[in-house]
């Protein structure tokens, strides 16, 4: 007989309130509570069950959020409180409301049907697979719409990887739901109409999906938040959305879809419906509150109101952030944000006392100790407050992934007064995870009616006299765009809105800067409207409207092929009548060689290498820039204007020029190996032997650089150190095998057949490998490192096949291999050396010169 699951089966019964309770609090179960015992006729107590539960439910959860202690307390508190509650709520239900058992009444002469195991695994197949269908079809629609919602507080598609890796978690979680609920109601309701199975699928599908908006609004916000600007990443919202999504999702889903279907009309499903919403809420609330995400949400309220430059209610919320005793990474950062805002209020005694307390007590930020370390001693230097910062730079972040240009020219030009946001540029002129171009920028800036002016090779006294006449700037890190909107002299930073950090106040040191804005030629870009112009300083408006189209067409030749005739047109152009925008000059003479000639007379080179000493001269190493405003000196990022302009310098004979920028370079700051490489060689061509020797042995530490082993080993072997020599002559012989190319790790194999690696010419030009090659064929000892050229020369030997002799020298190695063999101990050894040596020898008679002798002559 078949039974609709509306009037068999309804699960919630008084004993679920305790759960319900320590779950959800009594802001769900009183009303869960109070409707049970008004169904049973008890409308007045039912009524004022639900309202006090609410009452006293929200009043617990303020208290708990206003506690100042350890979220370990609170949780364990609120835990211990809700479940003393559920009691009360499942005793007062049992008592007056004993009837209220939640399973209608069986009609006469009916009884009970149970499903089997056929039915149950039918259920729970049929509800996984139409529920992870439906569900991840409502998921796609889910995700579009909270994107819109969320974007700028939280990345809800931070990226396609991003969106992809959501969409299948959720739908793995529904799939999940739909066999639960399938094998249960396999079990309970093996009849079930088709119309109430999929009802039961859109039951599970709508409770799961608002229990992941509530757990994003109570703790994924609040934790991305914090975690972005802490430096912990997603930690902090990682394991309660994990935990909720698998373990609440799944059983909660499906428990609450049969409640929702189980309603006598459609009246009665939306009302449960909107009570399981209500109740999703009320649960990702409780556990927001258990573990401990009160200071994270303080954290986010504080950075709402300091982006609306309200310092003094984001003040409140650090302080009180701080007395919730967080987690030591969250305590670094409203220490941090607390000692900021007094200096902004000229409350410098406090500030000082602020970054101490910092350095000695919230320490487990790194980062922030040092930065604190490093405003203390500038404030104790500082003669007196100096900090200038644009009014009116406001704007949200938009959360997606290389979304940094839309959101640095949103800022900008809404500080202009413009109507654009940054999700209108991204769509405009941004690809998803790929970054934007220059050009696009400017161009998008010109469609708006705005002008857009570049000005390379700028200098920090033009940011600052930029932002004094009211223009914030743009600039460029690598492979990132920030906007400067004021600076601190006290502080010795620039006010930044930067995405990186996730912070619209961020303080970059100024020291720190400038070395990371060098790495991207220390361009400023204006966006303005053209009405204001007449504002900029006059030595800044001239040199945007010489420099600004020049830099425009040093960008555009990266759009171009790489050595085409365009891009030499393009860096021409950029490079203009004088060179003293030396980057496309130093790049074509680089990258064009048969441009050399004609680049040397039509510029100046007294010129060029004016421009190149005044840019590298200080301020300048080739540290990797870190996320989040970081100059780490521990870790080399090549750079490569640098390396164009050394070539230039080699090229035009100025060698003193070079050693001075890599003496001044090297003593101040990290250097990559390509840089410590050329100098050694050139200090080797001019007689200083002792430190060419050490600038190319660091070069081939930091590295393994292959390209001068061969000069090192030539080098110690003319002191008489043969042991050292054979080593650096095989890692030489080894480049065929693992070519150490730029940008690439020495571990990654590559196996090249370009005529440079057949002729073994090194990046000189010079044929090393193949001298290497000879000379180890010619050594009579090699001692340790034969071993190690037998496993080499084999590779060389697989590579170029007609190396006779390599293969000859390999012949031999393995004849005397054999002869040190023995019978019976080597067998499987003789075995593969008698092998290799008879492809070494089919390979000499079938590559070597006699072999070719039958052949006639022309």
């Amino acid at each position: 007989m078949t039974r609709n699951m509306e009037n068999t089966y309804k699960p919630l019964r008084p004993g679920a309130l305790i759960l319900l309770t320590v779950l959800c609090g009594t802001m769900a179960a009183g009303p869960l509570a109070g409707s049970m015992l008004a169904a049973s006729g008890r409308k007045k107590l039912g009524w004022l069950t639900g309202v006090a539960g609410v009452i006293l439910g929200a009043g617990l959860l303020g208290a708990m959020i206003a506690w100042n202690t350890q979220w370990e307390k609170i949780a364990l508190a609120l835990t211990g409180v809700n479940l003393v509650l559920g009691l009360g709520l499942w005793r007062l239900a049992a008592y007056f409301a004993p009837a209220a058992r939640e399973a209608a009444p069986e009609s006469e002469g009916t009884q009970r049907e149970s499903g089997g195991l056929r039915q149950v695994a039918v259920g729970f197949f049929a509800g996984a697979m139409v529920t992870g269908i439906l569900g991840t079809v409502c998921s796609i629609f889910y995700l579009l719409i909270t994107d819109a919602l969320f974007s700028t507080w939280f990345p809800v598609t931070f990226a396609d990887d991003y969106a992809l890796s959501r969409l299948t978690f959720s739908g793995f979680c529904l799939t999940a739901a739909g066999a639960f609920a399938g094998a249960v109601g396999g079990r309970l309701r093996p009849d079930i109409r088709p119309k109430a199975f999929v009802e039961g699928c859109f039951a599970i599908i709508f409770v799961y999906l608002t229990l992941v908006l509530a757990a994003e609004v109570t703790m994924a916000l609040p934790g991305f938040q914090a975690g972005a600007v802490t430096g912990s990443g997603w930690r902090d919202i990682l394991s309660s959305m994990i935990l909720g999504g698998l373990f609440i999702g799944v059983v909660w889903s499906g428990l609450w879809a049969f409640h929702i279907t189980n309603g006598e009309n459609g009246r009665a499903k939306l009302r449960r419906s909107l009570a399981a919403a209500a109740c999703n809420f009320a649960v990702a609330l409780t556990i927001a509150v258990t573990f401990g995400y009160a200071a994270e949400a303080y954290l986010a309220a504080g950075l709402h109101w300091e982006r609306r430059a309200e310092i003094s209610k984001a003040l409140w919320c650090y302080e009180h952030g701080l007395k919730k005793m967080p987690q030591d990474h969250i305590a670094s950062f409203l220490q941090y944000r607390a000692a900021l805002i007094y200096h902004k209020m000229g409350r410098e005694d406090l500030a000082e006392k602020g970054f101490e307390r910092l350095i000695t007590k919230y320490n487990a930020n790194d980062r922030l100790a040092e930065k604190s370390a490093r405003f203390l001693d500038s404030l104790r230097r500082s003669s007196g407050p100096s900090r200038v910062v644009l009014p009116g730079v406001e704007t949200r972040t938009e959360y997606k992934s290389a979304y940094c240009v839309p959101n640095s020219l949103a800022l900008t030009m809404r500080y202009w007064g413009a109507d654009v946001d940054a999700k209108e540029i991204g769509r405009e002129i941004t690809g998803l995870s790929g970054g934007t171009f220059a050009v696009n920028q400017a161009w998008f800036a010109v469609q708006k009616g705005f002008r857009h002016d570049f000005l390379p090779m700028a200098d920090l006294s033009d940011i600052k006299q930029c932002i004094d006449a009211g223009f914030p700037v743009m600039v460029y890190v690598p492979s990132h765009v920030l906007v400067i909107f004021g600076y601190d002299e006290a502080l010795e930073t620039f006010v930044t809105y930067d995405t990186s950090t996730s912070d619209l106040w961020s303080e970059y040191i100024q020291q720190d800067f400038v070395k990371a804005w060098k790495r991207r030629a220390t361009t400023v870009v204006l966006a303005y409207p053209p009405e204001e112009e007449k504002r900029l300083p006059w030595n800044i408006a001239q040199r945007l409207n010489e420099f600004s189209d020049k830099y425009l067409h040093y960008q555009l030749c990266a759009l171009d092929s790489k050595g085409s005739e365009v891009s030499v047109s393009h860096l021409m152009a950029a490079a203009g009548d004088d060179g003293e925008f030396f980057f496309p000059v130093t790049a074509m003479y680089s990258g064009f060689p048969g441009l050399r000639q004609e680049l040397t007379e039509r510029f100046d080179a007294d010129t060029v290498i004016k421009s190149i000493r005044r840019y590298f001269g200080e301020d300048f190493d080739e540290g990797e820039h870190l996320y989040g405003q970081y100059h780490d000196e521990h870790s080399v990022d090549n750079d490569s204007a640098l390396r164009d302009s050394i070539n230039y310098l080699i090229g035009i004979q100025r060698f003193d020029m070079v050693e001075n920028l890599v003496t001044r370079i090297d003593e101040e700051g990290p250097l990559s190996s390509n840089i410590l490489g050329d100098a050694g060689m050139i200090d080797l061509v001019w007689g200083d032997y002792d430190r060419g020797l050490d600038r190319i042995q660091r070069a081939i530490d930091q590295y393994s650089g292959m390209d001068w082993a061969f000069y090192l080993g030539l080098a110690r072997k003319k002191d008489g150190n043969d042991r050292e020599a054979v080593r650096l002559l095989v890692q030489t012989a080894d480049f065929a095998g693992r070519r150490s190319s730029r940008g690439r790790r020495d571990d990654m194999p590559l196996y090249d057949a370009s005529l440079d690696v057949q002729n073994g010419l090194d990046e000189y030009g010079f044929p090393s490998l193949a001298l290497a090659n000879q000379m180890l064929v010619d050594m009579d000892e090699l001692g340790e490192s034969r071993e190690d050229l037998l496993t080499v020369w084999e590779r060389w030997h697989h590579f170029m096949p007609f190396d006779s002799s390599v293969a000859n020298a390999l012949a031999g190695m393995y004849r005397q291999d054999l002869e040190n063999m023995k019978p019976k101990k080597d067998a499987s050894k003789i075995f593969k050396t008698r092998k290799k040596l008879k492809l070494a020898e089919q390979r000499i008679n079938n590559y070597s010169l006699p072999a070719y002798s039958k052949y006639p002559e022309d």
